[in-house]
């Protein structure tokens, strides 16, 4: 018997040109966008499902199925984001303004600071089920 798994994303201002890439057992199985929602049929049992957008990637939810069921989700990504741009336009002007006399200067010193800044371990992106909100 087929399941449908259906996975709303939240609409969201920030990150809404970017299409998530969606994971069920370690495969590919489609994107979703800003606002959306992608329905797809899978095999009743075990199954693992997470998103990714490049190089971000979401938990892993795992769940079970049976004969007729709708699994239904919902993803998207976390306000953190959101503090990290602007954490790193902060460091620009920052550093802008410290190294305002040299160009090269400042290049050095954002291309040393940014790297630390995305070093900083935040959620992301999430996936979890409709119930959990």
């Amino acid at each position: 018997m087929m399941i449908i798994l259906r996975i709303s994303r939240q609409a969201k201002l920030f990150a809404s040109l970017v299409k998530f890439r969606i994971y069920i057992d370690d495969e590919y199985r489609g994107k979703i966008s800003n606002d959306d929602v992608n329905e797809i049929d899978i095999e009743d049992g075990n199954h693992s499902v997470y998103i990714k957008t490049g190089s971000l990637k979401s938990n892993k939810l795992e769940f079970t199925t049976r004969d007729n069921e709708l699994v239904d989700l919902t993803c998207g990504m976390s306000v953190k984001n959101l503090e990290m741009i602007l954490l790193t336009i902060v460091t620009f002007i920052a550093c802008y303004i410290l190294v305002s006399t040299d160009w090269n200067i400042f290049v050095k010193i954002t291309i040393l600071i940014l790297p630390l800044l995305y070093s900083i371990k935040l959620k992301r992106l999430f996936i979890k089920f409709s119930d959990d909100m």
